[in-house]
This record gives C-alpha cells, sequence and structure tokens, in this order.
C-alpha cells in the first residue's frame, strides 16, 4: 500500500508464500552485514542491513526461539 497524496490498495488473487526458503544461490546476492528475511509479491528479495539499522525487535512468547543476540 503506497501514499502520496491518493490511496492505493492492490488486490492479490494469490495468498503469500508460507515459507522462505535460504540457500547459498540467495546468500552469494547479499554483501556485508544484508542478511534476507523473506521475499516480496513481485520476487525481490528483502533485507535487513545491519550496516545501517543496528537494532531489531522481534516479538513472539517466551521460549519460542524469538531471542536475538
Amino acid at each position: 500500500m503506497l501514499y502520496d497524496g491518493l490511496l492505493q490498495i492492490c488486490v492479490y488473487k494469490e495468498p503469500l508464500t508460507s515459507k522462505f526458503i535460504l540457500n547459498k544461490s540467495i546468500l552469494d546476492q547479499f554483501m556485508g552485514w544484508e542478511v534476507p528475511v523473506g521475499i516480496e509479491r513481485n520476487g525481490d528479495q528483502i533485507k535487513l542491513d545491519f550496516d545501517k539499522l543496528s537494532h531489531i525487535i522481534s516479538g513472539g512468547t517466551t521460549g519460542f526461539g524469538n531471542q536475538i543476540s
């Protein structure tokens, strides 16, 4: 969804992917402290660059693997 004075909403027929499979070919696309975290509907990789953003917030229930060190 974008907003530049005019609200634009995209509607898709296909659901979001339920899995993001990480392999070497995906990792080779990233440099430095860039970490792949998902994929957009158009196929572009979503990344987190820890050089630009050094903190991350993770939500979830205690004891279920949401710890970030």
